[in-house]
């Protein structure tokens, strides 16, 4: 096995990812910090797992712990703490994939800012983006995953319940449990995900949902594609769309297929908040995969005592720089990715 430095060494694209990526950091700090954000620090190990269906590394001290897979919850306490506009870049860690755009140890820009939503948030860091295009590469377009996308070019925004029925045939106002979600892909003669019946619930419904999304929604869209509204059983921490509660003020950003930004409004009612946590965890511990999930208690403390109107989100910041060098695989902008996450023995 080769040494990553002397991959380095003798490899020059490798070299010019590592500066880019250390003037991407510099370059982050200033304009947030410009902007009168302020720069935080959260747990890296934390005592819960926090939500979402994702698998967590688990490792131990005084009693079980987790390596943590998002900081918006740390965020957002900090939104509740009195500070008005936060921002961190800070490493993460998934039992997920492992492959091209992937990885199991992960970088994410995150940012929690109050008085705005989830919209205005991500038009936000669609104007960080350009900005950052500029700076490091002198032009705003980019060479997203094999397809040149101009920055500051509107981005095409797409309520999920709108694209499910236009490509789908399926009226998700009509589909809001996992029964008639079910029901009606069988109908249409759609192949369900592998392993679908382990799941139930809330669970299994954003399994199919995301399942439409991924396989008959996003693959008609290149460039930018920002997708909104998503059904309720998706939207996790997000508040409700006003004019109609079955969707949240939740939207994914999309570049080429790829997902890159994940944002949301923040539920404002703790109890509201605490009641889809636990309905969600209670169907990942019944499935028998999430084993060691628990709810934050803290963090629900925290939401209870009631959180300002404001939005958070994170951006895939290993994402945005493979955009930033044209690079097709993830671990060529990691400095030293792990080789036995990689699929080669260490010796």
């Amino acid at each position: 096995m080769n040494l990553r430095e002397i991959e380095i060494r003798n490899n020059s694209r490798l070299t010019e990812n590592i500066r880019c990526r250390s003037r991407l950091n510099l370059e982050t700090r200033l304009y947030f910090l410009e902007r009168g954000y302020i720069e935080t620090e959260t747990p890296l190990i934390t005592p819960e797992t926090g939500i979402g269906p994702s698998k967590v590394f688990a490792t131990s001290a005084f009693k079980p712990m987790f390596l943590r897979t998002t900081d918006t919850d740390y965020l957002r306490r900090l939104i509740v703490g009195g500070f008005d506009s936060v921002f961190q870049v800070s490493k993460h860690f998934r039992k997920s994939d492992n492959n091209h755009k992937s990885y199991p140890e992960f970088t994410q820009l995150s940012i929690a800012k109050r008085r705005i939503d989830y919209k205005k948030l991500t038009y936000i860091v669609q104007d960080y983006m350009a900005a950052m295009a500029e700076k490091i590469t002198g032009s705003t377009v980019i060479d997203a995953f094999g397809n040149k996308i101009d920055l500051h070019e509107p981005w095409t925004e797409l309520r999920v319940k709108d694209g499910i029925l236009k490509y789908v045939g399926i009226d998700v106002d009509f589909n809001t449990t996992d029964e008639e979600l079910e029901k009606s892909m069988r109908e249409k003669g759609i192949d369900l995900p592998l392993d679908i019946d382990k799941f139930t619930g809330i669970l299994k419904y954003t399994i199919l949902m995301e399942h439409l999304l991924d396989n008959f929604v996003i693959p008609h869209y290149k460039g930018v594609l920002f997708l909104t509204e998503y059904p309720t059983q998706l939207g996790g921490p997000g508040k409700e769309v006003q004019e109609d509660p079955r969707y949240k003020q939740r939207g994914e950003t999309l570049f080429n297929g790829v997902e890159i930004i994940n944002s949301v409004s923040s539920q404002t009612d703790g109890n509201k908040l605490r009641q889809v946590y636990e309905e969600t965890l209670n169907h990942e511990l019944a499935c028998g995969q999430f084993e060691g999930k628990r709810i934050d208690q803290e963090y629900m403390k925290s939401m209870a005592l009631g959180i300002a109107p404001s939005a958070a989100m994170s951006i895939g910041y290993d994402r945005f720089l493979m955009m930033l060098t044209g690079s097709r695989d993830i671990k060529d902008v990691i400095t030293f990715p792990e080789f036995s996450f990689m699929g080669v023995k260490n010796g």
